[in-house]
């Protein structure tokens, strides 16, 4: 998959600046093991760079490239809920973006 978030200017940023942000882009990656119908498995990277702001015309030392690999496993407990439960972590971090990340997750979805 890929992505970009692209931002508009802050006429009114701190002070009466104006603040500019360039697109960050964006793709990532998963591949996925399914053990059985109700059980799987996957890891997950991605990768990402730009950001770079601009204050009052001066630009910043922020410019972003940074990565981030993760698994995730999922385990349904009957046809209407399931448990997932997911870890990630910075690979490659420039700014922002280098810590841990642990999920736990319960959904139920109503039958029709």
């Amino acid at each position: 998959m890929a992505g970009v978030w692209l931002f508009t200017t802050n006429t009114d940023f701190f002070g009466g600046s104006t603040r500019e942000q360039d697109p960050i882009v964006a793709a990532q990656f998963h591949l996925t093991y399914r053990f059985r119908r109700t059980m799987w498995l996957a890891g997950d990277a991605n990768y990402y760079t730009g950001g770079r702001t601009t204050i009052g015309g001066r630009q910043n030392l922020d410019l972003q490239r940074n990565s981030r690999v993760g698994a995730t496993f999922s385990r349904a407990l009957n046809r209407q809920s399931a448990i997932r439960i997911s870890v990630s972590q910075g690979a490659v971090t420039t700014i922002g973006a280098n810590f841990t990340s642990i999920a736990a997750g319960y959904s139920y979805a109503w039958a029709r």
